[in-house]
């Protein structure tokens, strides 16, 4: 007996609420072991290259850890603040600067930028002396 679902009865609707789930949840599941693999691979290479720079060993998790914890604190502030901060700090500009490319006034940005580094540090659990 041939035997075909067509989705018309209750068996085969369900039957294929099920086969979506399954290949949904396979999915999910292949593109977390890719993203964990790229993950793993990102930090052998951050490794060797605190290698390179001769960071010792027992410092190299600490370091990569401490990166990872700015890069997540910095990913939970608003766009704006995280934009600030990130001009400030690495590109090294000036208040000046930052509120014209924002359309703000001096003390706007500055303001942003201290409400940003406060959020930081609690994130972070530092004090003021830490950061």
């Amino acid at each position: 007996m041939n035997y075909r679902n067509d989705g018309s009865d209750e068996i085969n609707a369900v039957q294929n609420q099920f086969t979506a789930y399954l290949t949904k949840a396979l999915r999910n599941a292949r593109a977390q072991y890719i993203r964990n693999k790229v993950r793993r691979l990102q930090i052998e290479l951050a490794i060797e290259e605190l290698e390179y720079l001769g960071i010792p060993a027992e410092n190299q998790m600490e370091e990569l850890t401490d990166a990872e914890d700015v890069l997540a604190a910095l990913q939970v502030i608003k766009e704006k603040e995280r934009y600030v901060v990130l001009a400030r700090v690495i590109d090294e500009k000036g208040f000046e600067t930052i509120a014209e490319e924002l359309g703000m006034s001096y003390k706007g940005a500055a303001a942003i930028y201290y409400r940003a580094i406060h959020k930081l540090r609690h994130m972070l659990g530092g004090d003021r002396n830490e950061f």
